[in-house]
């Protein structure tokens, strides 16, 4: 049995082997041909600690995975970082623990910029110049990576966060990684997602912060955050003005995040609500000025995917080292 570091991870990780094999399996989903169980989520309210338990299988993978993955909110206080992640590897032929990997929760955090990416670049504009980031935490550094390697042509990020060091910081580093972007600091999220070709929104938020009339036509969306029951980042009216309305999973998101408040609201019919990966395999189609959503929420395949491309790398890796040293 293997085991993996976090300090390890970013030679072992591929964004487009990821993202490849991640859009097939948003398919397969769809299409009932995963092995993807209902996730655990629970809270601990005296730690201020969200727990989430995940596991998957992608049919002709050679792995599965099960992962946990928390956040504790108090554990910056203790010199701790607040996110944590361990992610356990089984052989999908025998069942034995290949590998245990200590990601931190930096897998977490990289499959979730791929499917952001993989969301965008299916329901988006194709033309689209100007991103509004609505939160400037983890989510909103990967999924700015994960969306420039797929549509490299942005050319503006409208940034707005809760916290004015947090954003000062977040744009500083991003004007740094990718100085041909203009990065404009927003005073408020109006001002961010108004006149936006696609908008992302990736807090801890417990009430909208995005509102229908700031949406303009042909404006796509992908929400992030809100992955629990208590989470909302938009008004669920954008979900029955939108033109399109996709998750990731219609279960799933009908029991957490931005479908399950517009569900509960009456806003939505969960019959008129599409799945990315019938989206991806081009059963619907979108018209230049239709507004578009996205929620996501996370599934376990996700975790399997980039499990089973981490331990492929690893693999290929040791081989070779193993090949160099009989030379």
């Amino acid at each position: 049995m293997e085991f993996i570091k976090r300090d390890e991870l970013n030679s072992l990780i591929k964004f487009e082997d990821v993202f490849r094999k991640t859009k097939r399996a948003y398919q397969l989903f769809s299409q009932g041909k995963t092995i993807t169980p209902p996730f655990t989520v629970f809270t601990i309210p005296e730690s201020k600690g969200s727990v989430h338990f995940k596991c998957g299988y992608v049919p002709g993978e050679q792995y599965f995975a099960m992962k946990y993955s928390g956040a504790f909110y108090g554990n910056e206080q203790l010199g701790i970082s607040n996110f944590l992640g361990l992610f356990t590897v089984f052989n999908a032929k025998t069942g034995e623990v290949e590998a245990i990997i200590d990601d931190k929760g930096h897998l977490t955090d990289y499959r979730t910029g791929v499917a952001g990416a993989i969301a965008t670049s299916t329901l988006a504009n194709p033309d689209s110049k100007t991103v509004a980031m609505i939160g400037t935490g983890v989510q909103a550094r990967m999924q700015l990576f994960s969306l420039l390697q797929v549509m490299p042509n942005i050319q503006t990020l409208q940034v707005w966060g809760r916290s004015e060091s947090g954003m000062a910081k977040y744009i500083e580093e991003v004007k740094s990684q990718y100085p041909n972007l203009n990065v404009v600091a927003c005073e408020n999220a109006q001002e961010a997602v108004s006149n936006a070709d696609i908008i992302y929104t990736v807090t801890y938020s417990e009430k909208p912060i995005i509102q229908a009339e700031w949406i303009k036509k042909g404006a796509h969306i992908t929400a992030v955050g809100a992955c629990e029951p208590s989470m909302q980042e938009l008004d669920p009216k954008i979900l029955a003005m939108a033109d399109i309305v996709c998750t990731d999973s219609k279960d799933a998101c009908a029991k957490n995040g931005e479908l399950h408040h517009a569900l509960d609201m009456g806003y939505v019919d969960e019959d008129s609500v599409f799945e990315l990966g019938e989206a991806i395999t081009s059963k619907i189609k979108r018209e230049p000025k239709d507004i578009t959503v996205c929620d996501l929420v996370g599934i376990g395949f996700q975790d399997a995917v980039i499990a089973s491309c981490v331990m492929s790398e690893f693999d290929r890796q040791r081989k070779h080292e193993d090949t160099h040293e009989i030379k």
